[in-house]
Parts: C-alpha cells; structure tokens; sequence
C-alpha cells in the first residue's frame, strides 16, 4: 500500500481550509506537514488544521512510511492515549480498549529496538553497575567456590540479634524523625501521634481526629524538633 499517497491525499484536502478555523466542524489541532524530527519548520506554510481523527490517521501514515523515527512514534503513541469529544470539542481522558493498549504497547517496543535504544552500540551496560559481559574485567575468571564458601562464613550471622545497627531501634512514635510532636491539653509534649494516643488510652485515628478537627480538645501539633548534627 503507498501510504505516501494517502498521506498527501489527507493533506491536500485539508490545505484549503489554510489556518482558517471557521472551516473545521468541531475539535481540530495544527498538525506539521513536514514533521519537526524531520526538519519542518514552526512556519504557517507547514501549518494545516486537521480534525482529531484526521490528526491521529496523518501520524500513522507517517509512522508507517518512517517506521524508524522515534520522534513520529512516541508522538502517535501519546495521541493514542487521549480521546476527543468533538461536539464538545473538549480532550477528555479515554479507558484503553485492549486493542489500543497492545497497539500502544508495541509502538513504545518498536520505538526501543536496534538503532533506537539509546545503548545501542554502547560498550557499557548500566552506569550503575559498571561494564558488563565480555568488557568487564573478571568475565571469563569465575570466582573459586573457596573464595565464596569464605565471603558466606564471614557475612554469615554479622547483622543478627544486637549485632544489627537497628536492634533495640523502635520505628515510631518519637524514634521516627518524621513523626509529629502532640501537645495535650495539660501541656505535656509527646514524641508522637502514637504515643500521645497511648498515653489517653485511644487509637491512633480518634488522636488524629481530636488534633484536627476536635480544637475544644485542646490537642495540637507542634513544629519538628531539628534534627541532631
């Protein structure tokens, strides 16, 4: 099929309207004759109003006549990803039929492949983890089992019972540095919400409440402490 064709038969008849809004019926957009990934210009020549459906129908004849230019794709791909009222001519969000999800789906993969993905070529793996495969300097030099029977018995109990840094270490109330001091109505300061609840023999939620919305309680957050240097 020549998508070319039909691409410039969509365009021709739309170029008659000119920028000319009073001649589109409904919701339209602007839509680059030349796409900009492939050098159009932000100029009123390569300007043409399109309807919502004409817009999506143009950039995937352009995805299949430039299948590998990622711009084209992820362009279509957001489009596929909204819908149009065009009584209202409001964007509204759409709920994905499984079929445009799949379509989406692919479209985003294709979008990654060979050439696309920004590794391609590339001799390093993840920065975060150094070189990988054959360009990492212990491939093809497996670590000997009586190396790694040695790190296992060394590691082997190091962070159980009070060895580890958070025995003993509570992970609320006034331990926590995000939680929020309480003041009760008699003036004591809590650590916390928890520990002020506890104290008056209520949940968490009725002491949250009382702090929030309840003020003749006489309950009420007070500022973080700072934080120890």
């Amino acid at each position: 099929m020549n998508y070319s064709k039909i691409y410039d038969d969509l365009i021709n008849r739309a170029i008659p309207r000119g920028l000319d809004k009073s001649k589109v019926i409904g919701y339209y957009e602007k839509h680059h004759i030349l796409p900009k990934c492939l050098g159009g210009k932000d100029e009123s020549e390569n300007y043409v109003l399109l309807t919502f459906k004409e817009h999506v129908l143009a950039h995937r004849l352009l995805n299949l006549i430039y299948p590998h230019t990622k711009g084209l794709t992820m362009a279509l791909t957001r489009m596929l990803m909204q819908i149009v009222d065009d009584s209202s001519g409001k964007k509204i969000k759409k709920r994905l039929t499984v079929r445009d999800a799949e379509e989406i789906r692919k479209l985003y993969s294709e979008s990654f492949k060979g050439e696309r993905n920004p590794m391609y070529g590339s001799k390093r793996g993840n920065p975060r983890f150094g070189l990988k495969g054959k360009d990492a300097p212990h491939y093809g030099h497996p670590q000997p089992q009586k190396a790694k029977d040695a790190i296992s018995k060394a590691n082997k109990g190091r962070f159980l019972g009070e060895k580890s840094p958070w025995y003993g270490v509570k992970m609320y109330g006034s331990a926590n540095h995000n939680a929020k001091r309480v003041q009760a109505p008699d003036g004591t300061i809590y650590g916390s919400m928890v520990e002020c609840a506890a104290a008056y023999g209520v949940t968490k939620g009725i002491m949250q409440r009382w702090v929030t919305k309840c003020p003749e309680k006489g309950f009420k957050y007070l500022p973080k402490e700072p934080k120890k240097k």
